[in-house]
């Protein structure tokens, strides 16, 4: 684990004990899980003014199910997954307005913002938001008044309100895998 900006702390507490991720040098961490399911964790270290929203979960599947997510990671093509015009004209805006330069789908690697190639299959938008399409169109309008002090804040040029909503459709497109927190088996730690 290592940090993109300050020191943050790993902990889910169900399952492991805490552990700093820090932007000098990597830290490892191995978990071990007796029961499949989803485990909340959060970041234990105060690290700025959204350090309460920043909420994640591990999803503990099978040896089997863990293959098959990361064969299905590898192997997505962003192209592949999308239907219809306007998730089309999403995809063509968000290549345009420059969000592959924090972002990426696939296995092109950027180091500044989260992969998105399985999106889609997401619980939460941003950590805090159900995911819904008009939760994407609003954090992609407005990331500030959702998350305080995001990275995302002005790195981008501003959007109509119908291409945040192209681009939403896009974004709610990316599923390649059908392993899931919903099939992942039960909500073990709320």
């Amino acid at each position: 684990m290592k940090s993109s900006d300050v020191i943050h702390s790993f902990w889910v507490p169900t399952i492991t004990g805490k552990m700093d991720v820090n932007p000098e040098n990597e830290n490892t961490m191995y978990i071990e899980v007796n029961e499949e399911g989803v485990y909340h964790g959060k970041c234990a270290e105060f690290c700025g003014p959204s350090h309460s929203l920043m909420d994640f979960k591990i999803i503990a599947v099978s040896p089997d199910d863990y293959e098959k997510w990361m064969s299905d990671m590898k192997d997505a093509d962003p192209d592949a997954v999308v239907e219809g015009d306007t998730a089309k004209e999403g995809q063509d805006l968000f290549e345009e307005n420059n969000c592959m330069a924090c972002h990426s789908t696939g296995d092109s690697p950027v180091d500044v913002g989260p992969n998105l190639t399985d999106f889609g299959n997401r619980a939460k938008v941003a950590g805090v938001l159900d995911h819904t399409k008009e939760n994407v169109k609003d954090w992609i309008m407005d990331p500030e008044s959702i998350k305080p002090g995001n990275k995302m804040t002005g790195n981008y040029p501003e959007l109509s309100e119908e291409d945040a909503d192209k681009i939403a459709e896009y974004l709610m497109q990316l599923k390649p895998s059908e392993v899931t927190p919903e099939n992942a088996g039960e909500e073990v730690n709320e």
